[in-house]
């Protein structure tokens, strides 16, 4: 199933909009850390030489490790996930 996600950042990054999100869509079996570094080598998010440790969501507001698949953590439709470096 595809779903529509905002990732907010705690880094600035010139693709992303001024308050620092960007709007995606994914493949709610495709794992998070996947998304990121898709994001990362089209240059939508800022490569900063490390893997975020966690990500938070902000509908449910609990930490969520990358290495899950949208599916497996509980994320949907509209959520909103923040990077944590």
């Amino acid at each position: 199933m595809q779903l529509t996600l905002t990732f907010t950042n705690n880094i600035e990054a010139r693709e992303m909009s001024s308050a620092g999100e960007l709007d995606v869509m994914v493949n709610s079996q495709q794992r998070m850390i996947d998304t990121i570094q898709i994001l990362q080598e089209a240059g939508r998010l800022p490569v900063i030489g490390r893997r975020p440790s966690k990500l938070r969501s902000a509908r449910k507001k609990y930490m969520i490790q990358p290495e899950q698949t949208y599916d497996q953590a509980n994320i949907y439709y509209g959520d909103i996930l923040e990077i944590i470096w």
